[in-house]
């Protein structure tokens, strides 16, 4: 498995194909499984959206600094990170701190459920 790339088999057997496959799956989990769940009238900022957030990747989560520079509204960053987390995609720490733990007042991390999630690796 290549922590950059993913470990999916078909971008490990043909790497050259890399970046179609990639494309292939966000354009399919945006049109499929997003839209499955809701309706997220706008896929080009939801998109851009999955671009910053995979930027920060393991970060402390500020929906206030992924809001601003997309021109949504907080509410809205937390409805789309519940999308992410519901297609598990993203897993956010503070779910888990609060199993582990009975209370937290650690701000929450998102990371990507696996290493190659093809959300964080390419997005």
């Amino acid at each position: 498995m290549n922590l950059l790339h993913g470990g999916f088999p078909e971008v490990l057997a043909r790497p050259k194909a890399r970046e179609l496959w990639f494309a292939s799956y966000l354009q399919t989990y945006l049109e499929r499984d997003v839209r499955a769940i809701t309706n997220v009238r706008d896929l080009v900022t939801f998109r851009r959206f999955l671009a910053l957030l995979a930027r920060r990747h393991g970060q402390i989560l500020n929906k206030t600094h992924l809001a601003a520079p997309l021109g949504v509204s907080v509410p809205t960053i937390g409805e789309w990170l519940q999308i992410l987390e519901s297609t598990g995609e993203i897993i956010l720490s503070l779910h888990i701190l609060r199993i582990l733990e009975s209370a937290s007042s650690n701000p929450p991390k998102c990371t990507g459920v696996t290493p190659d999630s093809p959300l964080f690796s390419w997005a």
